[in-house]
């Protein structure tokens, strides 16, 4: 029984970085700004600072998980089922923090630089790719997976980990893998970045 528990749990963390890989690439991208979900997510992609916000969020997550509960009930029981859906829970919402971490904080080891470059490769590099954030297994099965490389992205969306914040420049320990355009960018709008960047932290 507790067995069946612990892999019902495993199987719905799985289950939801399927589930993100899928949003991701078929609802978000896949939408062209047809649904709320791909309209918010365009609107990350115009301004990488920007996150939907949490209440909708939420809002989509209680009714997804109220279904995967009644389903995982019915079909494998009550401690399988709810074992199943707090597992798939548990998973987004280490999606949701991670996400945020990636555009807000620098990276600490060589997998949290890893998982920087592979996102950052899908906002600057290959939007059509890159779609699993947690997990680029989906991915790699899919096809859809580009491996880390140096990315260059616009100075007015570079991370705010990753520049002086006096000179906007790459700071030296990320220039190995990322470049910014020259492009002309005020202090005052790297100031109105920043703010909504650390913003969106306090909400997490």
């Amino acid at each position: 029984m507790t067995i069946g528990i612990v892999i019902a749990f495993i199987l719905g963390g799985i289950g939801w970085t399927f589930a993100e890989y899928s949003i991701h690439n078929w609802v978000m991208h896949g939408g062209k700004g047809k649904n709320e979900f791909s309209r918010q997510h365009l609107a990350h992609h115009a301004d990488p600072n920007y996150f939907a916000p949490l209440y909708e969020k939420y809002a989509a997550e209680a009714l997804v998980t109220s279904a995967l509960a009644g389903l995982g009930i019915y079909f494998a029981g009550w401690a399988q089922g709810i074992s199943f859906t707090i597992g798939f829970s548990a998973v987004y919402h280490f999606y949701e923090f991670l996400h945020q971490r990636l555009h807000t904080h620098p990276p600490r080891g060589p997998v949290g630089r890893f998982l920087r470059q592979h996102h950052m490769i899908h906002h600057f590099a290959a939007p059509t790719k890159n779609h699993g954030v947690t997990f680029p297994f989906w991915d790699i099965l899919f096809g859809t997976y580009v491996p880390p490389k140096k990315i260059v992205l616009p100075a007015r969306h570079a991370m705010v980990w990753m520049t002086d914040p006096k000179t906007g420049k790459i700071l030296p320990e990320f220039a190995v893998d990322y470049s910014l355009r020259k492009t002309a960018v005020s202090v005052r709008q790297k100031e109105l970045d920043r703010e909504s960047a650390f913003a969106n932290i306090a909400l997490v």
